[in-house]
């Protein structure tokens, strides 16, 4: 997994998930709801929330798609760790994703990134919210795949709306991430 070091430090600094974690300072970032586990419910089933966090992954696969990239690879932030720090997987779908997190058995966040360098993906370990950040290219991928930033800035504030029930400290890491961002 060392060949894959050169690529995750061309997209991420070690920052933290609220510090905009990206290399690149031109890229946009937006906040994205990251409940992984809506993906294991049959589409014919879903709620309205979770078919619009479904279009969501749907539209980040696709974009992904777009850079070329046809592998997934998920580094914990700020390793190597004792335990396993770096995870692949050789398909780009939301539910690779979730392996990943479910292979992540330290708490840290996860960077999710892959050959092209032109996007990254931040999960936070604690919580269901993630950082998307992308080169232009890849952003404009992004929005005609799921709708526009509208599409994504509503179903991170759906998701994240029980973060602002459970005290002032989570207010604030939601006031900062819906700020900081684009």
């Amino acid at each position: 997994m060392s060949q894959w070091k050169r690529h995750h430090d061309a997209v991420f600094v070690d920052r933290d998930f609220d510090q905009r974690p990206f290399l690149h300072g031109e890229w946009s970032v937006l906040c994205m709801a990251a409940p992984a586990y809506f993906l294991e419910t049959p589409p014919i089933l879903a709620t309205d929330k979770q078919k619009a966090h479904l279009k969501l992954y749907g539209g980040l696969e696709q974009a992904i798609a777009s850079m070329g990239d046809t592998e997934l690879v998920g580094a914990l932030q700020g390793g190597p760790h004792l335990n396993p720090s770096m995870f692949h997987s050789d398909q780009v779908t939301g539910a690779s994703v979730f392996q990943m997190r479910q292979q992540a058995v330290d708490g840290f966040d996860l960077n999710v990134f892959s050959r092209s360098e032109s996007w990254g993906l931040v999960v936070s370990w604690e919580e269901e919210l993630a950082l998307i950040g992308g080169s232009q290219a890849f952003m404009a991928s992004l929005d005609r795949a799921v709708g526009g930033r509208e599409a994504i800035r509503a179903n991170f504030k759906d998701a994240s709306a029980y973060l602002l029930e459970l005290g002032n400290s989570q207010r604030a890491l939601v006031a900062r991430l819906t700020t900081l961002f684009d």
